[in-house]
């Protein structure tokens, strides 16, 4: 049934597109595999909202990848150190008034994200042009404007380059350029910059998209890793992107019996470089603890690299096993291994289930759908979560902070449930060596790889210089 339903949404995309805006030069089409869970800033979680937060709305500062803060619609900010207070300047445009409005909400609401905001106080100020934001705790300024960096917190109206046309839920999205983004941010060259048009069409399975492509009815989608060596990828553009996830298995901390040498067992009987290699098609790295070895420079590796980088060792992993705290009678418990059930993410995780029944341990697979494995998975339930994280912004410190903080437990980021308050205070005062150091020795996860992603690009997306930061 879900075949044919999957044919006729094809089909419709197919012959509606061809009789009404094949021909458009202002329309461009892209792909995401699922629909955004929420349109929401403050209730975003998955990486698709997050995208579709970028295209709707703006933030008060962006960081660059070497995690530099910079101005947004906060086009000057002043920190008094004795008051702690924040005075944060707008660009034209934009009124006070607009700002506080969805600032109260990021932090009145009931969100995912409210707890990270809870020690941000927004004061009254004199000035229309003008906000004014104290902060409690322990936070300084920094932490501030990557906080106010990220989707949550970005500003709840018409402030993105694109209007939201129509969203029609499991089939497609579809957005036009804001007139208003080009009066709030005048600098910008918007030569090329972005189409007036955008339509996002959800497809779940990359086979599906890549029959939409050769027909010119989709101008980008991202590849699974099966398709890379497709024939249509021979004569088009792929843009690849690294280091932006990690995959892992959430081990839950919760039981007992998941002790130092269980989880030191689990992740020495892993042989990553083989999968990466056959499974992966060397389309991914390797992480130092949680953070893709692409996130350090040259200097950091030659230091620092051999001591953290994961290792296998299959007689290690079998002496680690007896000396943990359930053992026997844990090898005759049946253990659940959960994953999403999408033919991507099928075949990297039956290899890691694989490897740990290598130890002699019943481990039963759960096939689930996404909504229900996060929804699970935050509830504390599953022994062994196979996940994927996508980080908020482009800095190794984006795959400590929330995934081990020990006050966001469950959908709030820390998945495995794994508490360590020496980690907390490390990973606040933004210190990655430590906090690696911390990880790779207590190993609350299955450390695996950062998946390489690989998007097909048609010629007429390639002119657009600004779209690629939302594939």
């Amino acid at each position: 049934m879900k075949t044919l339903s999957l044919i006729l949404i094809l089909l419709s995309l197919l012959f509606c597109s061809e009789q009404n805006t094949s021909d458009d030069p202002n329309l461009v089409k892209i792909s995401y595999a699922t629909d955004p869970s929420t349109l929401d800033p403050i209730q975003t979680t998955d990486l698709v909202s997050e995208k579709l937060v970028k295209l709707l709305h703006s933030s008060l500062f962006d960081m660059d990848d070497k995690g530099k803060i910079s101005g947004k619609i906060a086009k000057s900010w002043n920190w008094n150190f004795r008051t702690k207070n924040l005075e944060i300047e707008l660009i034209p445009g934009i009124s006070s008034e607009e700002i506080k409005i969805s600032l109260s909400r990021l932090l009145e609401t009931k969100g995912p994200r409210k707890e990270a905001y809870k020690d941000i106080e927004i004061l009254e100020s004199k000035s229309s042009s003008k906000i004014l934001l104290h902060l409690k705790g322990n936070h300084n300024y920094q932490d501030a404007l990557r906080l106010l960096s990220l989707p949550a917190s970005f500003i709840s109206s018409d402030t993105g380059p694109y209007l939201l046309k129509s969203w029609k839920r499991g089939n497609s999205l579809s957005l036009v350029f804001n007139p208003r983004y080009k009066l709030l941010f005048p600098n910008i060259n918007y030569e090329n910059f972005l189409p007036d048009k955008l339509e996002i069409l959800i497809i779940p399975q990359s086979t599906s998209g890549i029959f939409l492509f050769t027909k010119g009815q989709l101008h980008s989608l991202k590849l699974s890793d099966f398709l890379l060596n497709h024939p249509v990828t021979k004569i088009n553009k792929i843009y690849s992107k690294k280091g932006r996830s990690v995959q892992y298995v959430a081990i839950n901390n919760t039981n007992p019996c998941y002790d130092k040498y269980f989880r030191e067992a689990l992740n020495l009987v892993i042989p990553r470089d083989k999968i990466i290699s056959q499974i992966l098609d060397n389309q991914a790295e390797l992480t130092l603890g949680s953070v893709p070895l692409s996130k350090f420079d040259q200097d950091f590796l030659s230091k620092h690299k051999s001591k953290f980088l994961p290792k296998t060792n299959f007689s290690l992993a079998k002496e680690n096993l007896t000396k943990s705290f359930c053992y026997p009678k844990i090898m005759h418990v049946e253990l659940d291994f959960r994953m999403r059930a999408d033919d991507e993410n099928q075949s990297k995780g039956r290899a890691v289930l694989e490897s740990i029944r290598s130890l002699g341990l019943k481990v039963k697979l759960r096939a689930m759908e996404k909504s229900s494995l996060y929804k699970e998975n935050g509830l504390g339930l599953g022994d062994f979560t196979f996940l994927t994280w996508y980080a908020d912004y482009n800095s190794a410190s984006a795959f400590l902070f929330p995934l081990f903080d020990s006050t966001r437990l469950g959908n709030a980021g820390n998945r495995a449930f794994y508490k360590n308050l020496e980690l907390d205070k490390l990973i606040l005062k933004g210190d990655v060596l430590s906090s690696i150091e911390i990880l790779t020795k207590e190993k609350p996860w299955i450390f695996l790889w950062s998946i390489q992603e690989n998007y097909l690009i048609a010629p007429k997306l390639i002119r657009f210089r600004g779209i690629e930061e939302y594939l």
